[in-house]
């Protein structure tokens, strides 16, 4: 599950144009993170980057600043409320996004099992027929043996 963390804008400066498009991921969005890493798992079993976060560990020379506080410039609370806003409106978006997706993904199953539970009744209702018929059609023939059963019977015994 991914975590809510704050971020502020970054705009590349004049010398770091090249050094920014070589390091950039595709996560990376311009924006920094403000707040320290979370600690995780393989932090805590004594990794060698343990207190760097996924950004620092794929960008060369951002190991070195481990403490977003410090190495950002103080910024007003007001905007980093909204920078946290609209991360969090951003992450609202997509889990709605995704939630609509299973959602029709959901309905789409229950549609094609009810079509499954359909033609399955029809199709035991056409095997219910077929078999009542069938049955009709052997008590028919039975009687009508038992009567040629009789009729010779009749027949030997006038002999």
């Amino acid at each position: 599950m991914a975590k809510s963390f704050l971020l502020r804008p970054v705009a590349p400066g004049p010398t770091d144009t090249a050094a920014a498009d070589a390091t950039m991921q595709p996560d990376d969005c311009g924006l920094q993170r403000l707040d320290p890493a979370h600690p995780s798992e393989a932090s805590s079993a004594g990794s060698p980057s343990s207190g760097a976060s996924p950004a620092q560990r794929r960008r060369p020379g951002a190991a070195n600043a481990t403490n977003h506080r410090e190495a950002a410039p103080t910024q007003d609370p007001s905007d980093l409320l909204t920078a946290h806003a609209e991360d969090l409106i951003a992450r609202l978006h997509g889990w709605a996004a995704q939630l609509d997706q299973r959602e029709s993904e959901l309905n789409a199953g229950i549609a094609r099992q009810e079509t499954r539970e359909r033609s399955f009744r029809l199709w035991a209702g056409q095997q219910r027929e077929q078999l009542e018929r069938l049955e009709r059609e052997a008590l028919r023939l039975r009687e009508r043996l038992q009567r040629h059963a009789r009729r010779l019977a009749i027949a030997q015994t006038a002999r």
